[in-house]
């Protein structure tokens, strides 16, 4: 698959969480999805610094910056979301399983973290949770049928 058709396929398949995901589906998705929002948050402070100080004050680029990451970032998310599910059922894992027990814990340690000032420590554990599955996407597919669904991949 390649990178058009990956991010086709993930956006058509925004919250389908059942079936599985190939690697390069997964990770030209996520390369596009990460890759837009850090190459946005590097170009804002670049066109403030360019522009002249009553272009700028007209135009505040970091509002236009929050509008996009709330259409673009957010809009993604479900498909992002998904295509994790998707690749982690590949590797015969419980995607929604993996995927919710970190949605959940990211949103009780953001709750945690401001009401009543829990260390960053867990901020840190929780994303060490994040980085465990992306290691686990990097593992190739089941040739062979799984719970999750038919094999994917040519024999």
């Amino acid at each position: 698959m390649n990178f058009k058709d990956s991010i086709k396929t993930c956006i058509k398949k925004y919250s389908k969480t059942e079936g599985r995901a190939s690697r390069s589906e997964f990770w030209y998705f996520f390369s596009f999805y990460v890759g837009v929002i850090v190459l946005s948050f590097n170009i804002v402070p670049y066109l403030e610094e360019i522009t002249t100080p009553e272009f700028s004050a007209k135009n505040d680029f970091g509002s236009y910056y929050l509008i996009f990451f709330l259409i673009f970032g957010l809009g993604l998310l479900l498909p992002f979301n998904s295509v994790h599910v998707r690749r982690l059922n590949d590797i015969n894992q419980p995607g929604i399983k993996c995927m919710g027990i970190f949605g959940g814990l990211l949103i009780l340690g953001s709750i945690a973290h401001h009401l009543i000032g829990v260390s960053d420590v867990v901020g840190y554990g929780i994303w060490s949770i994040y980085i465990i599955i992306l290691i686990l996407c990097l593992k190739p597919g089941d040739k062979k049928d799984n719970k999750f669904g038919k094999n994917i991949y040519k024999n």
